[in-house]
């Protein structure tokens, strides 16, 4: 129904049809989020990055369009269940309600009634996680952290080689403060450097250049966006080679910006060994017409 472009997230834990789906929807200036559950348990999320035309939205459109997005997202599993939809806007409540409605609320509102939900106000303080996806600054401060896999990153800060004498340090304040590393401090037993989240050297920096490069959020930016998008987030040393290396490597990148080809040398057919192995079929048409009211040509090739 609608085109988004979206951060596809695997599915956390197995669905139980049996019980209610929970839907917590919220949308911020720039980006949407969405996180489907059941029991209080995370099952399935995303996040959208709104284009500028987006983002000029009313904030009851956006969040509207993040409901829409959310039944549209996961409408395999709420098609012909009951759930429960949460929002943090007021307004929305009484959305069905309405009696004038523009072309786009109403195009909305009969998606909506394909459906077989309760929507519920629910306040900002109680709606963390899906704000922390629509928030992409707040995401490491709340629980997603856990889902993301960021738990597992102090147990390599100890043996990694480019912030394990900044993570010993950082365990120490007395220490830290009269060494290089007064910038590092530990949140939630997490490394950062000013605002930014230490990645020790694993696969995981790849993982999230991938994400900024090419993922849901992104469009196969170039080398410096990409580091850009990268730096505001992340820390770790060399981190500009590092993005060079993938971009340059990218398939995407190389064959839409004309650094490479995809084709490569002419190889010839083979050979067939007998008469009618290998033939071909064609009709020129068009031409003039003959006495008996021909005007085209089969010809037969045998290529033997």
């Amino acid at each position: 129904m609608l085109k988004r472009k979206i951060t596809e997230r695997s599915i956390l834990r197995l669905l139980d049809f049996k019980k209610l789906f929970h839907v917590h929807c919220d949308a911020s200036r720039t980006t949407i989020g969405a996180v489907l559950s059941q029991e209080d348990k995370l099952v399935a999320f995303f996040s959208e990055k709104l284009n500028e035309s987006r983002q000029k939205y009313s904030s009851y459109d956006k969040e509207f369009y993040v409901v829409i997005q959310a039944l549209e997202h996961w409408r395999h599993y709420l098609l012909g269940n009951e759930f429960v939809l949460f929002s943090d806007n007021f307004a929305l409540q009484y959305v069905m309600q309405q009696h004038k409605l523009n072309h786009k609320h109403a195009k909305w509102v009969e998606y909506l009634q394909s459906f077989n939900f309760i929507l519920k106000h629910i306040s900002g303080q109680a709606n963390k996680v899906v704000d922390a996806l629509s928030r992409k600054a707040l995401l490491l401060q709340e629980s997603t952290v856990q889902v993301l896999g960021f738990e597992h990153l102090q147990d390599l800060y100890q043996i990694d080689t480019d912030f394990k004498e900044a993570y010993e340090a950082c365990q120490n304040p007395l220490v830290r403060d009269n060494s290089p590393w007064l910038d590092y401090n530990l949140q939630e037993k997490l490394m950062f450097k000013g605002g930014q989240l230490c990645i020790p050297d694993c696969s995981m920096r790849e993982n999230i250049i991938r994400e900024k490069h090419s993922g849901g959020l992104a469009g196969h930016f170039g080398m410096d966006k990409t580091l850009k998008q990268l730096s505001h987030f992340y820390f770790w040393p060399k981190m500009r080679r590092d993005v060079q290396r993938f971009v340059a490597r990218c398939k995407v990148c190389q064959l839409a910006k004309g650094h490479s080809q995809n084709t490569g040398l002419y190889i010839s057919l083979p050979v067939p060994g007998i008469p009618w192995d290998s033939v071909n079929l064609d009709f020129v048409l068009g031409l003039p017409k003959t006495q008996r009211g021909y005007d085209l040509v089969m010809v037969v090739v045998d290529r033997f």
